[in-house]
């Protein structure tokens, strides 16, 4: 018996300009929230991305979009179910309204908020993969030097 790739297939191929633009967007509004808070602006960076890519390559599209963390040497947030760039990175950092500023530190609440404007990271490199499930696109982005730093928090948020 045969199927079609279209029913077999787990993702779906985009094309450079797309994957570049995307990309880019994702940069851009990644410096936009950090800009909010007096920190240096991310800069892309290849290693960092092809860390991510990876992942995000073997990523298996599961039909819950269940997210698992590599647990590499990056730092990282993950999303699915995004429309847009924009979009995964305002939900991460809508996780603000969490955080306590009077008392510095880390909560799986807000993890994705402080490793997004954390000052003393500076490169980044974000990776998606396209799911044939309702969820969509699932992003990864890694982050270098590492945030979210055990008692570095009143420093670097």
């Amino acid at each position: 018996s045969t199927s079609s790739p279209s029913s077999s297939s787990t993702s779906v191929e985009t094309p450079v300009e797309t994957l570049k633009s995307y990309l880019s967007e994702l940069l851009n509004n990644h410096n936009a929230k950090r800009a909010l808070h007096g920190v240096s602006d991310l800069v892309w960076d290849e290693e960092v991305y092809q860390y991510a890519k990876s992942f995000a390559d073997a990523y298996s599209c599961p039909a819950d979009g269940m997210l698992s963390h590599s647990d590499g040497s990056y730092g990282e947030n993950l999303a699915a179910g995004f429309s847009s760039a924009a979009s995964v990175v305002d939900a991460w950092y809508e996780e603000i309204q969490y955080y306590n500023f009077n008392n510095p530190g880390f909560s799986m609440a807000t993890g994705h908020f402080t490793q997004l404007v954390w000052a003393s990271t500076d490169k980044l490199g974000c990776a998606y993969k396209d799911c044939n499930t309702i969820y969509g696109r699932y992003v990864v982005c890694n982050y270098s030097p590492p945030g979210n730093v055990i008692g570095h928090f009143a420093a670097n948020v």
